[in-house]
């Protein structure tokens, strides 16, 4: 599998953002460890729709769902 460039991207959009400060804030505040986090990132792991789901609630709905799942290239929801 391929780096996950999306999340890649939405990570550093949070820590730009302040909603996180690290790939391990996050990964601790949507209840994951940060190797599993460091397998998503590193495209070792698939990206559950269950993580997508909570990262989508944690960014208060602004980043794009369809993004994460490859399907769009506009990360965020504009309001």
């Amino acid at each position: 599998m391929a780096e996950n460039k999306q999340l890649k991207n939405v990570i550093f959009w949070l820590q730009s953002q302040g909603y996180i400060t690290s790939q391990k804030d996050l990964a601790e505040k949507l209840g994951y460890n940060t190797a599993f986090m460091s397998q998503m990132v590193s495209g070792n792991k698939p990206i559950s729709s269950i993580f997508i789901e909570k990262l989508v609630l944690f960014s208060k709905g602004k980043v794009n769902e369809n993004y994460l799942n490859g399907i769009d290239e506009v990360m965020l929801v504009e309001d």
